[in-house]
């Protein structure tokens, strides 16, 4: 990958890691939220006119409130590189779920992110689960591809 292309990449992926911030889930963990994130192949299509509706209200209260994501030079390689590991759980999951959801707007994702709060904690574990065996089954294809190499 050129180096344009990896900046690019970053910005991209520090975009969609400000949706995991903006919905307060950066302290939540991998597992759970690539859990929710597969989830979006059981959601109806019906369902995510409600994801864009608030998406598009947090956006506009945002907006009005003059509220601008946190983006100050002092701390900002640290919190870029978080940013980029939340953002690339999007494209972790868009890859293997069955609709696109990197093609919806940006309020569709952010809505269903700001849902995840409204979760229970036996959606949370069950998430959780699903998230965990599917990283798992990920890192063991990913070894393979490694092995592969060398044939």
């Amino acid at each position: 990958m050129e180096s344009s292309e990896r900046k690019e990449r970053a910005k991209r992926l520090i975009g969609y890691g400000l949706f995991f911030e903006i919905a307060d889930l950066m302290n939540e963990n991998t597992e759970t939220l690539v859990g929710y994130l597969l989830n979006l192949n059981n959601i109806e299509d019906d369902h995510l006119k409600h994801f864009h509706s608030l998406g598009f209200d947090e956006t506009l209260r945002r907006n009005e409130k003059g509220l601008k994501t946190k983006n100050k030079v002092k701390y900002e390689k640290s919190r870029n590189h978080e940013l980029i590991k939340k953002g690339a759980l999007l494209e972790i999951a868009d890859f293997f779920i069955e609709r696109d959801i990197l093609k919806y707007d940006n309020e569709v994702v952010l809505g269903y992110l700001l849902e995840y709060s409204k979760m229970t904690s036996r959606d949370k574990i069950s998430f959780y689960n699903m998230g965990k065996v599917f990283l798992e089954e990920r890192e063991k294809v990913k070894e393979k591809k490694k092995w592969w190499k060398y044939y």
